[in-house]
């Protein structure tokens, strides 16, 4: 009896979800310079992630909150902030194994939130980086 009781609680115990795997970065890691201040409070990013919505999306990530840039608006702990400045150079790409890349520098003045970040974001490779900056140096020439 005791032994039927053991088997049946051992098939029903609970098992632990399956976790997604994040895709392997294809680049050398993650660089993140800079802080956001959050009413005088200083807080520095340990983490980038970049995620294709219908445009990429950069996220840097702090152990207070998420800062959001995306379709030229950023989003502070899930709320839209109203900025006087928002100053961006960026570029980045999809790859075919469905990663995303974003290097970029944001400096921001969003009423009591505001912040200066250079972020290289998803293990930018060489070859990535030579064609984004390629692209910069395209966008800074003069237009015919």
């Amino acid at each position: 009896m005791r032994l039927a009781l053991l088997l049946v609680l051992v098939a029903c115990r609970d098992e632990p979800a399956e976790q997604p795997v994040p895709p392997i970065q294809s680049g050398p890691p993650d660089v993140i310079a800079g802080a956001i201040v959050d009413t005088g409070v200083s807080i520095t990013p340990t983490a980038c992630r970049v995620v294709r919505e219908t445009v990429l999306v950069v996220e840097a990530i702090t152990p207070r909150g998420t800062l959001r840039f995306s379709n030229a608006q950023l989003v502070w702990k899930n709320r839209v902030l109203a900025c006087t400045k928002l100053d961006r150079s960026w570029g980045g790409g999809s790859r075919t194994d469905g990663t995303h890349y974003w290097r970029g520098m944001l400096d921001f003045v969003c009423g009591t939130v505001t912040g200066k970040l250079e972020l290289d974001c998803g293990g930018i490779t060489p070859t990535e980086r030579a064609q984004l900056d390629a692209n910069r140096e395209k966008s800074r020439q003069p237009q015919d």
